[in-house]
């Protein structure tokens, strides 16, 4: 069974993982990474925004919930590895609800976070935020529109002088709220601000920001009309924040028109879309096209197969001017499905292609991306009768051929809802959305596709039969890592058993440490498992890793499972299970109840791990031993911390209990580090990663 996937969370599903699977297969995408992000006891966390920067570090921002408190705007950095790197919350002035709509990094790594912060008079201000590189505060500007009412930024631009643009909107005095556009200085101080009050005296919302490369700005949203109801507005100001035009577009209905997204192609061309209602008709999507002064060129309306609603959701644009706009349309007898489609620079449609999931149910795409040689990227999520909504992403060629699809299915088949997507600079992908955790509320679950074949590759096949009667039985498997990269790789082995109801027990081998994967090898083992009589009956999964070994943060390169089953039997008992030593020995039976643990002596761990520059190392002694504790690099070499040797960095006699050493890296480089335990004779090791 060779499953060509990297994660960072174990995925233990059946049915619905292999599907996963057979459609990333036959394609050219692997899962690299899944990272989850859960603030405190399952309350709940979503994301509005992504980013990558040129080094494919991930950037999140949306709001956190914390013990139950009101909202808090949460930013998020991970590497490009998937390890979490900082997480920044801000409480705004009131202590009440706060948010993220957008995100920008600039070329110095710094972070912009725009949304709404509400303040202690209860209204919402719209608030901007810059982090440094490393998540500290720098800055926090907040604007409160003259007639205090609810402000809020929905988009965020940079320019290539550092300038930050945002728009949104605000509550004017007697106009209702009008559509804010705000730049700011590198030092978040406020340039100008323009304010549009459209012609219906009611209410005006920016949606979406660009810039052009002469520092005009662009917005777009929907404005209240002289008798149109809702339509779409879209505004260009000079670099000095001067209106140069207004562009509005009423639907054939007079009814609701709203553009939610655009874009300015290299002529200064100006499109944007959204949905509009005609007449007796429900929501299309609606691609409007403006020369660089204004002028309507061309409106294209997609009205889909049942006539019903279609809401267009994000766009963007080739080199050559095409048009690529996604969303979702209603189509009878399998609800909303994705639709894409793609409009040459003169507005006619060069193609559509439509996606409807599994099992008819409701799917809709949230967001789009496009890279170097034209392909899209759609996601969102398709609903499934089995595991209710899942992420879906798809990759379609510049000719609407689909290259690929992934489906991403948590483990607790719970709801999961994609929201944004990005690419970095080689053409990794990156989708982030929230997924439903065990309290019905949300965590921020993020995933790194890669479109290049893993390095190291981790197979897990059986090889004696797999289902077993009553009595147990000698289940014996063989575990492969390949080497495909162009170098020799180092990397942590383990596996674990996921039992019949859903809990994870292990590892039951290894954790080996540091195994070595020689240029171009593949290494195979042999092992065997003992299946116990008493433990209950059901499907067992065997869980095979490559990767860095860590009990609450593993990073994961490479990893397989297979399924085994143990048939009926009196037992309901949760029984014993197993435990495999590091040197990828024969198996030995343990209880699952008892509290011994493979170091019966030891507790031994680091935090947090990776670090950046200091961590604590904290170890647990049931009785009062000598302990020596050591550290070495990567290639087994004591190193220098200052002015000393790290190693020993402690060499004593401790009493029973918990104890805990720091350790500072500061002047150490990135890197694996290794570090050692001496207690009565016994030595355990762990590893520890720092990151700068």
């Amino acid at each position: 069974m060779n499953l060509l996937i990297h994660t960072s969370q174990r995925l233990f599903f059946a049915f619905l993982f292999i599907t996963i699977i057979a459609s990333m297969a036959n394609s050219d995408v692997w899962e690299h990474w899944v990272v989850n992000y859960n603030s405190h006891d399952n309350y709940d966390d979503q994301v509005s925004a992504i980013a990558v920067d040129s080094l494919s570090n991930v950037y999140l921002a949306g709001y956190t919930e914390q013990n139950g408190e009101p909202l808090d705007m949460v930013t998020i950095k991970y590497s490009s590895a998937g390890v979490q790197q900082w997480v920044a919350v801000y409480d705004g002035s009131g202590q009440r609800s706060d948010k993220a709509n957008a995100i920008a990094i600039d070329d110095a790594g710094h972070v912009y976070i725009a949304g709404y912060s509400t303040s202690g008079e209860l209204n919402r201000d719209i608030v901007l935020i810059r982090y440094s590189q490393d998540g500290q505060l720098q800055w926090v500007s907040r604007f409160d529109g003259a007639g205090a009412g609810d402000d809020e930024a929905a988009s965020i631009q940079l320019d290539d002088a550092g300038n930050i643009y945002l728009t949104g909107y605000s509550v004017g005095l007697d106009t209702g709220s009008d559509i804010t556009t705000i730049k700011y200085n590198p030092s978040g101080t406020s340039i100008w601000t323009a304010n549009y009050h459209g012609q219906g005296n009611g209410d005006d919302f920016g949606k979406a920001l660009s810039l052009d490369d002469s520092g005009n700005v662009y917005v777009t949203g929907y404005s209240f009309g002289d008798g149109t109801g809702y339509d779409y507005v879209t505004i260009k100001y000079n670099n000095d924040g001067e209106e140069q035009w207004v562009a509005s577009y009423n639907g054939t209905g007079n009814d609701y028109d709203e553009a939610v997204a655009i874009a300015i192609d290299a002529d200064y061309n100006v499109i944007v879309t959204g949905y509009s209602e005609g007449l007796w008709v429900y929501e299309d999507y609606t691609t409007v096209k403006y020369d660089a002064q204004g002028g309507e060129l061309w409106v294209a309306r997609y009205d889909g197969p049942s006539n019903w609603t279609d809401i267009a959701k994000s766009l963007v644009l080739d080199q050559n001017g095409n048009i690529y706009v996604t969303g979702y349309s209603y189509v009878q007898f399998s609800e909303y499905d994705y639709t894409t489609i793609k409009y040459s620079s003169s507005g006619s449609q060069e193609w559509i292609q439509s996606y409807n999931g599994q099992s008819n149910g409701d799917d809709r795409a949230q967001d789009i991306a496009i890279d170097f040689e034209g392909n899209i990227y759609v996601t969102g999520y398709t609903n499934t009768y089995v595991a209710g909504a899942d992420y879906t992403t798809i990759k379609y060629s510049s000719a609407g051929s689909t290259l690929w699809e992934s489906i991403y299915n948590d483990p607790d088949d719970s709801e999961d809802q994609a929201v944004c997507i990005t690419l970095d600079e080689i053409g990794d992908v990156y989708v982030s959305g929230f997924v439903q955790n065990s309290e019905d509320n949300n965590d921020i679950t993020t995933i790194k596709y890669s479109q290049t074949p893993p390095e190291i590759i981790l197979t897990l096949d059986p090889t004696s039969t797999i289902i077993f009667p009553p009595t147990g039985g000698t289940l014996t498997y063989s575990i492969t890592i390949e080497n495909m990269g162009s170098y020799h790789e180092v990397a942590d082995i383990w596996t674990d058993v996921t039992i019949p109801l859903g809990v994870v027990y292990g590892p039951v081998l290894g954790p080996v440490y540091d195994f070595i994967i020689p240029l171009g090898s593949a290494l195979s083992r042999e092992r065997q498992l003992q299946i116990p009589l008493i433990i209950p009956a059901g499907t067992y999964t065997m869980n095979g890793y490559a990767g860095i070994y860590d009990v609450l943060n593993p990073v994961i390169f490479s990893e397989d499972h297979f399924d085994f089953y143990k048939e009926e039997a009196g037992s309901t008992s949760t029984g014993e299970v197993w435990f495999v030593d590091s040197e990828l020995a024969p198996s030995s039976v343990i209880s699952l109840s008892s509290d011994t643990t493979p170091d019966e002596n030891i507790f031994l761990n680091n935090t947090p791990n990776p670090f950046n520059p200091r961590t604590v190392i904290s170890f647990e002694l049931r009785v009062a031993s000598y302990v020596t504790l050591e550290v070495f690099d990567i290639n087994g070499r004591a190193i220098l911390v200052g002015e000393r040797h790290a190693s020993p960095l402690q060499s004593t006699w401790y009493p029973s209990g918990s104890h805990h050493i720091p350790f500072d890296g500061s002047s150490l480089s990135s890197g694996i580090y290794i570090y050692r335990l001496a207690v009565n004779g016994e030595i355990y090791t762990r590893k520890m990663m720092l990151l700068k």
